[in-house]
């Protein structure tokens, strides 16, 4: 089997399982480190890079379909984003998502790990409204990074939208001693527009999602 199949297995059960909690704000970076726009920004950069290597696509899958989406995408001009947006969620509509109960009588241990993952299975659900070539081909270019941010205590998903490059987000998950751990994916669902995510119930039938414009 192909790499990229079992890739996309694995996301898709994680996309199915693990949509199931909540999401916060984002923090101001001190003076002298990078901020989390910048390093969100970073880990784009490196996804814009592997869909734009023929090298490393060829590696990972063979297929015809995946390698043209990732193609278009790598063509891109990832190198100023238009706006870059703090996306909230309220906890209600992500188990509305999930079409499971609350996650309030869950143990305290098992609730926080579902919510650290929460938030990249939400932006792999996008990219499954684009089948499963999408998704297969956004689980290739997927980059992540870590980094220490004592500042930095919910989970929080940014997203990079770019005026000439299909948009890209990036989950950043709080862990012990200020580690931070950065996941982006690139959104190659076509037709995905911020537009669906505020507020406007569009997005998995689910209101109350919020965007926040973050400043460079």
């Amino acid at each position: 089997m192909k790499k990229a199949a079992k890739g996309v297995s694995a996301i898709l059960a994680a996309s199915l399982v693990l949509l199931l909690a909540a999401c916060g704000g984002g923090t101001e970076a001190k003076s002298g480190e990078k901020s989390l726009y910048e390093r969100g920004l970073e880990v784009v950069s490196l996804m814009a890079e592997m869909a734009g290597s023929d090298a490393y696509l060829s590696a990972y899958s063979d297929n015809g379909e995946i390698r043209e989406i990732l193609s278009g995408a790598g063509a891109g001009d990832f190198s100023s984003p238009e706006a870059v947006y703090r996306v909230k969620i309220p906890a209600v509509a992500l188990w509305g998502i999930a079409q499971m109960p609350a996650g309030g009588e869950l143990p305290e241990p098992l609730r926080e790990e579902i919510e650290s993952k929460i938030l990249t299975a939400f932006v792999s659900r996008i990219n499954a409204m684009g089948g499963t070539a999408a998704l297969a081909a956004a689980s290739i270019c997927t980059a992540g990074t870590l980094f220490v941010d004592e500042e930095l205590t919910e989970n929080t998903l940014y997203l990079y939208v770019f005026e000439n490059a299909v948009p890209a987000a990036v989950v950043f998950l709080p862990g012990e001693d200020g580690a931070v751990s950065a996941t982006g994916m690139l959104i190659l669902c076509d037709g995905f527009d911020v537009d669906v995510l505020e507020g406007s119930g569009q997005l998995f039938g689910q209101t109350g999602i919020e965007l926040e414009q973050i400043d460079g």
